[in-house]
């Protein structure tokens, strides 16, 4: 009895760490870029990202021209304004709790039209 009791104990927490979500073993996938994509209509950048797996928590950090906009944090969508005929750059860095990230970027004119 007293063998049998060890082996449980020692594999409840196992056990645990694979059904519980937001445990290490519960990430069946690494994180992964799945979609991300820009359109221009007249004075805006609208952006979006899809990832894959990761570990929860997952940050979505945006950045135009190289600048965090913080209110963006977390946000799968990201819309901000631009100078009609100004190059603009956007980077979009995805991070999982384990470290693993991925970062998409793009960039383009903006326009007083839509794409």
């Amino acid at each position: 009895m007293r063998k049998f009791l060890r082996t449980v104990l020692l594999t409840v927490p196992l056990v645990l760490a694979l059904v519980l979500p937001g445990s290490p073993a519960a990430a069946a996938e690494p994180l992964a870029y799945d979609f991300g994509d820009c359109d221009r209509i007249p004075s805006l950048i609208v952006c979006t990202i899809a990832y894959k797996g990761g570990l929860q928590p997952v940050t979505i950090r945006w950045y135009k021209d190289g600048d965090l906009k913080e209110q963006y944090n977390d946000k799968k969508l990201f819309r901000i304004g631009c100078k009609v005929g100004k190059e603009v750059y956007i980077d979009v860095v995805v991070t999982d709790a384990t470290g693993d990230w991925f970062k998409f970027s793009t960039s383009g004119t903006c326009s007083n039209t839509a794409d």
